[in-house]
């Protein structure tokens, strides 16, 4: 525990967390827009809208927590006041819209993938991402469902109200997180099938599975935040602004790493192109340069590199024991030479 939890204050960690979050979120989004655009063969597909759709809602749902941690969340609610601890439950209400919409749109844009690149998987794939992405529709819907009609009457969701009906918190949120960290297992389990039927040695298929596991890593969060909710229980309303935040630091957590999950390999892409960009432009230099200096080699009379042909002749028929430039001097003197004296007959 860090010396401002100590003194009741959890503020400073929960703030750095979400602008990590937050950068990791925008930098995933704007690398994969640069590899779209810069990609001549790559068409825009609807997973490529779904992971642009969810930065959004990302940004809004931070915004919020943002707001909130400057009303007092990540201190003790008894040190705060009355107005400020009204305005928690309210916070609550909105961002549970946002997180859910944050949690789903990169599930259906990994469905999207799979249904763009295992064309030629088995004829059961195909029926199984849409049923998988039907199941993920049906859960946003419930969950906003849920959300909306957790207390009766509805605005006892946010307000005082004598006699209100309402979910036990914890519960309300354990029931929507089960489902989902369900739905990320299945989505990861897709693929595995068409990966392990390929021909290749065993400890390639293991280390491919081990690259889609961390590709996905969304999973392990998703579990972590269910495992969360059920360690905390009850005790998770007991001091809503303090006893919530190991819980908010899973939330803001998986909304960006499963963006920057989905768009792994639209960043992993550019990052090839750009690599083979830069080694067509160092071949390309060093090719430019050597025709240049071959260019003034030949300006500047240096043929040491490259003889004329009567010093090559020369050369292979041993006349001469010098360089191919004295050669070629005492040539151009017997010449010269010859010409006199035959000017003089």
């Amino acid at each position: 525990m860090s010396s401002a939890e100590s003194e009741g204050n959890r503020q400073p960690g929960l703030i750095t967390l979400c602008v990590v979050m937050l950068i990791l979120a925008v930098a995933s989004v704007a690398l994969r827009c640069w590899s779209i655009w810069g990609s001549p063969t790559h068409k825009f597909g609807y997973d490529d809208l779904f992971a642009i759709l969810t930065l959004p809602f990302i940004i809004a749902e931070s915004a919020l927590i943002f707001y909130w941690i400057s009303l007092g969340l990540g201190r003790h609610s008894a040190t705060l006041p009355i107005s400020n601890q009204l305005e928690g439950p309210k916070i609550i209400f909105a961002a549970a819209y946002l997180y859910d919409a944050c949690i789903t749109f990169p599930k259906l844009s990994v469905l999207c993938f799979y249904h763009r690149v295992l064309k030629r998987g088995g004829i059961w794939v195909r029926p199984t991402l849409w049923a998988v992405g039907t199941l993920c529709v049906c859960w946003l819907i419930g969950a906003w469902l849920a959300t909306t009609f957790q207390c009766t009457p509805v605005h006892a969701s946010w307000d005082p109200v004598p006699n209100a009906k309402c979910f036990t918190q914890w519960k309300f949120f354990t029931g929507t997180a089960a489902p989902s960290a369900v739905l990320d297992v299945i989505i990861l389990l897709i693929p595995l099938p068409l990966l392990w039927s390929l021909h290749m040695t065993k400890a390639k298929k293991v280390m491919l599975t081990g690259l889609f596991i961390c590709g996905y890593s969304v999973v392990i969060l998703s579990l972590g935040r269910l495992i969360t909710l059920l360690k905390a229980g009850s005790d998770l309303e007991a001091d809503l602004t303090w006893t919530t935040i190991e819980y908010i630091r899973w939330v803001q957590c998986e909304g960006p790493i499963s963006l920057m999950s989905v768009c792994l390999p639209n960043i992993v892409e550019l990052g090839r192109r750009l690599r083979s960009r830069n080694e067509q432009r160092r071949t390309s230099a060093l090719s430019l340069s050597a025709s240049k200096q071959t260019a003034s080699d030949l300006l500047c009379g240096n043929r040491s590199f490259r003889p004329l042909e009567e010093d090559r002749e020369a050369i292979l028929m041993g006349h001469y024991s010098g360089t191919p430039k004295r050669h070629h001097n005492n040539t151009t003197i017997e010449a010269t030479r010859s010409v006199s004296e035959w000017d003089s007959v």
